[in-house]
């Protein structure tokens, strides 16, 4: 193996950069572990996998498929605006 030259790739763990995230600081595409994250600092709690899985398979949740990807994206004021529009008023 060759002597590397130039500056040493600093990449930040997935776990890291989500720390970072919040409600005014999201970026364009989000992952579901993202989602995740916002959904707790938005409304105190989150979704499970299957249900959120359900959720995206109905087409409740937009979800996006990554030309070259297994991973879906989501849009997160896509997501906020389809879990508060889908809220029911109680009382």
């Amino acid at each position: 193996m060759g002597k590397q030259t130039g500056r040493p790739r600093i990449e930040k763990k997935s776990s890291d950069r989500r720390l970072e995230l919040t409600l005014e600081n999201v970026p364009a595409w989000v992952t579901f572990q993202d989602v995740q994250h916002l959904l707790k600092l938005h409304q105190g709690s989150g979704f499970g996998r299957k249900a959120w899985l359900r959720l995206v398979a109905t087409k409740v949740i937009p979800g996006y498929s990554m030309p070259g990807s297994q991973q879906i994206r989501y849009k997160w004021p896509e997501v906020i605006s389809a879990i508060d529009g889908a809220m029911k008023r109680v009382g």
